[in-house]
């Protein structure tokens, strides 16, 4: 999962490169399995930016708009490029796309650079009301990327999931948009999640976006909405959870996950990490792993028997895994309060 903090020109080629990678081998680990039917999530980003620039009115996408080409972004590009791969093999299988557009909801990222915005407005607003009413702040800042005008549309994990068991059921072979019609901008959904926490006052700071430099215009993207259409006719779907409803049962979720990750600090450090949990953050793929290698002798000779040397070798590989659990576990809680 990527926000804009993740999906960014300094990580575009790697995010392509490692998609592509990771689709061309499972479409072809499927083809020499003989699988029958193939489902690919793809994304609103395959649309063009020029029909996409205006941030005074909805703009809602079919799905014929994808061409001429002009995807967002290397991601973008590698999802359209995808579709028509696997639209190519539909001889050799079933092939059914969805384009996601802006899928939130409890147990997506939150707090580490990958999220999207409603969960990014969720937890700054717990942030603030939580700067409030445990240290006092009068007027906690809340940050918003842009001008807050940018307009867009936000669909719910549970409808999400509901669209794509419709799409499967219907037998329905081109992409489509699984998404909601209904767009707000960036500043109205920030006041949405200030409303399911507490309705209290805030600075709110509109601050030029991270993840490119200052002086190139990132607002690509001024009004993205999805047009439902086509999937109403196709198969009758259509989002039922409303934008209020959404954010209030991800906010929950959001702000038990905020009291979890606090809890385990020193309260001297507390507030430390809740001011840094204040404000939107960049990832830079290319340096946020650590790479490692293994170097592990393994032989049969000698005095052990063969037996004796793969039980050894089981007993290593699950203290590596035991011992590796937190680097690879709940990354998104452990790192945030580092």
């Amino acid at each position: 999962m990527g926000g804009m903090g993740t999906i960014h020109e300094r990580n575009e080629l790697q995010i392509y490169r490692e998609n592509h990678w990771m689709t061309t081998n499972l479409l072809n680990a499927s083809v020499e399995a003989g699988v029958k039917r193939f489902f690919f999530a793809s994304s609103a980003c395959v649309y063009p930016g020029n029909l996409q620039s205006n941030k005074h009115e909805d703009v809602a996408l079919r799905e014929s708009d994808v061409y001429p080409p002009n995807a967002q972004g290397l991601y973008g590009t590698e999802k359209l490029n995808t579709e028509q791969l696997l639209l190519s093999l539909k001889n050799n299988m079933f092939v059914q796309i969805a384009r996601f557009h802006n899928v939130y909801g409890p147990r997506g990222a939150w707090n580490n650079g990958r999220e999207k915005a409603p969960a990014a407005m969720l937890r700054k607003a717990f942030v603030a009301t939580t700067l409030h009413r445990e240290y006092n702040v009068e007027r906690p800042e809340f940050e918003i990327w842009g001008g807050g005008n940018q307009r867009r549309s936000f669909l719910f994990i549970d409808d999400a999931v509901d669209g794509v068991i419709s799409l499967l059921r219907s037998g329905y072979k081109q992409p489509v948009n699984i998404g909601s019609d209904r767009s707000v901008t960036i500043t109205e959904l920030a006041d949405i999640s200030l409303r399911c926490t507490a309705s209290l006052p805030v600075d709110v700071h509109y601050v030029p976006p991270k993840n490119h430099p200052p002086d190139v215009d990132v607002v690509r993207v001024g009004s993205r909405n999805s047009s439902n259409e086509l999937v109403k006719e196709e198969f009758g779907w259509m989002p039922k959870k409303s934008l209020e409803e959404g954010m209030k049962i991800t906010g929950d979720w959001i702000g038990k996950e905020l009291r979890t990750l606090t809890g385990r600090l020193p309260h001297e450090k507390q507030l430390a990490a809740l001011q840094g949990l204040a404000t939107s953050r960049v990832v830079d793929l290319t340096n946020d792993f650590i790479r490692f290698a293994i170097l592990l002798p393994v032989t049969s000779r000698g005095s052990h028997s063969q037996e004796t040397c793969l039980k050894n070798l089981t007993v290593f590989a699950r203290s590596l895994a035991a011992t590796t659990r937190r680097d690879t576990q709940g990354l998104c809680s452990e790192n945030a309060a580092r």
